[in-house]
């Protein structure tokens, strides 16, 4: 019983007590509507999950070739690349040999011992990307 007397033992069942009121405010506030979508989302989630975990994605067959390495922003010319049957690695313009080195690792790592070669075709007329702000 002095326990419950303690000042700050009542402060903090009063505040405890807010918190839940503010809770329950913002339950009432969302509807029924929220709730039974987060469910709902939670439920097509768990049969995603399951589904994956019965019937896994195929491995695929292992594309033998080349990667092709590329700094161009020719989306004409890019496009057959990405499009393609080969293997395609965009890297930054300008990159220094470090990055340029990393990159090789990491599609060697990736792709297994494939050749790795840069395109060559340049245009004359390169289009450049231009993005709506």
């Amino acid at each position: 019983v002095s326990f419950l007397t303690n000042e700050k033992y009542v402060s903090m069942i009063n505040k405890r007590m807010q918190y839940q009121k503010f809770i329950a405010l913002a339950a009432s506030i969302r509807g029924p509507e929220f709730y039974a979508r987060k469910i709902v989302n939670a439920m097509l989630r768990l049969a995603a999950l399951a589904f994956r975990t019965i019937f896994p994605h195929d491995n695929g067959e292992d594309v033998k070739g080349e990667v092709v390495f590329s700094d161009s922003r020719n989306f004409k010319l890019l496009d057959k690349y990405i499009k393609g049957p080969e293997r395609f690695e965009h890297l930054l313009q300008h990159a220094s040999g470090s990055y340029l080195a990393q990159r090789k690792i990491i599609a060697r790592t990736t792709y297994g011992d494939l050749d790795l070669a840069p395109i060559i075709e340049n245009f004359e007329n390169q289009t450049q990307l231009k993005f709506a702000s």
